[in-house]
């Protein structure tokens, strides 16, 4: 009856042992729990960020189209050129501007 007594503990220790186990990790381990709701916060920092870089991506595909030599918009080819190049037209007028942004004196009272 003792020989029992001691399989019995044994085989119950062990099982406690190995419910503690995968009990363990299944909440803490590279699969378990937490990290299922750490990767669900992941996702859906990355779905925003994915929504953002579409937007993005839909803005920039508009301006391409509107630089193709089929499409191109008079308005926009003269836009960008004035930036690149620095130039203004004889019929536009400029501000000058201070280093702070306010609008420079022009010496006329």
């Amino acid at each position: 009856m003792r020989k029992n007594y001691k399989t019995g503990l044994l085989f119950m220790l062990g099982a406690m042992g190995a419910l503690g186990y995968f009990t363990w990790h299944g909440l803490h381990g590279s699969r378990g729990v937490e990290r299922v709701a750490t990767l669900n916060i992941e996702v859906k920092r990355l779905e925003k960020s994915l929504g953002e870089l579409k937007l993005q991506r839909s803005r920039l595909e508009k301006q391409v189209v509107l630089l193709r030599p089929e499409s191109i918009d008079p308005d926009m080819l003269d836009e960008e050129a004035r930036l690149l190049l620095g130039f203004a037209n004889e019929n536009d007028r400029s501000i000058p501007l201070n280093a702070d942004g306010s609008a420079a004196s022009m010496g006329f009272n």
